[in-house]
């Protein structure tokens, strides 16, 4: 507190989330869990439990707090205040009261950790609900991969032979999604509304996905794991089909780390598979519907992306898994699929 008070800022946060009872033995009182501190004028600090409480590991790889903080933090239009008093009320009642979240604040103004543009709230476990109306009405200026008289992005499928599903011919693009949702989030913007939207959650590809079946009254989707990888091996089977998604080579398939020069590139670059499907090794990870050993509290991609350093990574066969509301990569997109 006493080096955050003499560097002068006008805005301190500190979140403090400790489990452990007593961490500091002697150097206060032998009462149990946390102390209370406060901080200097312009600071707010977080407390993941109460004073003289501990707090909970939770069942997840998050504890319980830090859970609804990464969910909460993310969503934009929640003053500081608004943010941790949602993380409270969700922490108290999946507790049962056990561990309720304490704050001490002196801010002097507005602080929003996602920008303090209004949006609509949802709960961790609740479906994302849309965050503003969108009407059909013209674009100014549509983005690529847009419909020019719609606020509708324009999806291109490849349909899936003998199977009852499409999946989209590219990742899902920058100018979709800021046609769709209003924003980019994209860390590559320089790259173009050709190129694959990043630092994209799976909960943010169900928003997007939520407001796509509004608009168009489809069903789109994620694609399962077996769809996914029946769609990369254009029906040549797990061992029966090629290494990467389309070849047995990654250069002509695939950007990564060897020939991305550590960035993004617009869609349909590279060589598609077999069944015209591009990029699906390589540009980013896609997000699919799967779950990671039947927990779905993390959500499987795929794929490998622009900076994976080794050809393994990018094959057919591999997979890695994240937290579906992590937003925190420019390497994590997604394509759509699509029930017929």
């Amino acid at each position: 507190m006493d080096e955050i008070k003499a560097a002068g800022n006008k805005v301190n946060i500190i979140i403090l989330d400790a489990c452990r009872d007593n961490p500091f033995k002697g150097f206060r009182s032998s009462a149990g869990g946390l102390a209370t501190m406060n901080g200097p004028k312009g600071s707010y600090v977080a407390f993941s439990t109460s004073p003289g409480s501990v707090a909970r590991d939770g069942k997840d790889k998050n504890g319980t707090y830090t859970k609804y903080l990464i969910h909460y933090i993310q969503q934009p239009g929640l003053k500081i205040e608004e943010m941790f008093k949602h993380v409270r009320k969700s922490v108290s009642e999946e507790t049962n009261n056990a561990q309720i979240p304490w704050e001490n604040s002196s801010l002097m103004g507005d602080f929003c950790f996602s920008g303090c543009d209004g949006a609509a709230i949802t709960g961790l476990n609740e479906q994302p609900v849309q965050v503003a109306s969108l009407e059909k009405q013209p674009l100014k200026s549509a983005p690529s991969g847009t419909s020019e008289n719609s606020a509708v992005p324009n999806i291109e499928m490849v349909k899936i032979p003998k199977m009852n599903f499409s999946i989209g011919k590219y990742e899902v693009t920058q100018g979709q999604w800021l046609a769709l949702m209003g924003k980019n989030p994209s860390k590559f913007t320089a790259c173009g509304n050709d190129c694959p939207v990043e630092m994209v959650s799976w909960d943010d590809a169900q928003l997007f996905i939520g407001k796509l079946n509004q608009l168009t009254g489809k069903n789109y989707r994620l694609p399962s794991e077996t769809e996914w990888l029946l769609a990369c091996q254009a029906g040549g089977g797990y061992f029966g089909g090629n290494k990467f998604c389309g070849s047995n080579e990654s250069e002509s398939v695939a950007w990564d780390s060897e020939n991305s020069g550590a960035r993004t590139h617009p869609v349909g670059q590279k060589k598609p598979n077999g069944w015209g499907i591009h990029d699906m090794s390589g540009n980013v990870w896609e997000w699919t519907q799967g779950c990671f050993e039947g927990n779905c509290s993390t959500r499987i991609y795929r794929g490998g992306a622009w900076g994976v350093n080794f050809a393994a990574d990018i094959s057919s066969a591999y997979r890695s898994w994240n937290i579906p509301e992590n937003r925190l990569s420019s390497s994590i997109g997604f394509r759509v699929a699509l029930d017929e």
